[in-house]
Formats: structure tokens, C-alpha cells, sequence
């Protein structure tokens, strides 16, 4: 899936299987189960990452300093690449309660994931939202 060049720290093996919109350490747990990680410290970040990784999932925080979860999920069904358009996108917040899983699933995410996640959890999701 990734045939072209990639910018320096973006790995891939086929295609990367998770971009993180959480920071460079956000999936140690998936990475040591043997995906490929693209870590990105804002919601912009990730949406230009995106087309260079070719991810199956996204994970994104809800709650981003700037451009938030909701607005990465909306710019990522906006764009004219219809593989990267329909990727799925996972939520992770911390506001558990206060940012409830059926409004995740309303706006559109694949599922919502309240923090802090366990990591098989947040693999057997991952995996899920893959189709795997």
C-alpha cells in the first residue's frame, strides 16, 4: 500500500496499521505485538501523515490542544482519497463520562475508548476496527 517514499520516522510494514494522534510513546503495547506506529503530536500532523502512512486504523485523542479528535475525523472523511476516507477511526478520551461512546459512534468514530486503556484492550479494538 505504501509504494511511494515516506518522510523521515514514518515506518511501515505493508502499510502502517495505526496512526496515533497522541504523541511518539502512545502505543508501546501495539508496537511491542508487532504494528507499525506513526505517532503525531497534534490532529494536523496526523491528517498530513496520513497520506504517507496509509494506515487501517487511526486512533485519535478526543480532547488535542488546537484542531480536536472531531476535527480530524471530519477532515479525514473529507478527503478525495476514498481509502484513506473510509479509514476507521478509533477515539480515546479521557472524559470517559463526560464525552460518552454513543456520541463517539454518533460523529462517526468506529468505536470510543475511555483512558487509561489496557493494552490488549486497545489491541483487540485496533484489531477489530482493521476487520482483523
Amino acid at each position: 500500500m505504501t509504494d511511494g517514499p515516506r518522510p523521515p520516522g514514518l515506518t511501515s510494514r505493508e502499510a502502517a496499521e495505526r496512526l496515533a494522534a497522541e504523541g511518539p510513546n502512545a502505543l508501546p503495547g501495539a508496537r511491542r505485538r508487532g504494528a507499525d506506529v506513526v505517532a503525531a503530536t497534534s490532529a494536523p500532523e496526523a491528517l498530513a501523515a496520513l497520506g504517507q502512512a496509509r494506515p487501517h486504523v487511526v486512533l485519535s485523542d478526543i480532547a488535542m490542544r488546537g484542531h480536536d479528535g472531531d476535527w480530524l475525523l471530519r477532515e479525514i472523511r473529507a478527503l478525495p482519497d476514498p481509502a484513506l476516507s473510509a479509514v476507521p477511526v478509533v477515539a480515546a478520551t479521557a472524559y470517559g463520562r463526560s464525552h460518552p461512546a454513543e456520541r463517539t459512534r454518533a460523529a462517526g468514530f468506529a468505536t470510543h475508548l475511555a483512558k487509561p486503556v489496557d493494552p490488549e484492550l486497545l489491541c483487540r479494538v485496533i484489531a477489530a476496527a482493521a476487520g482483523r
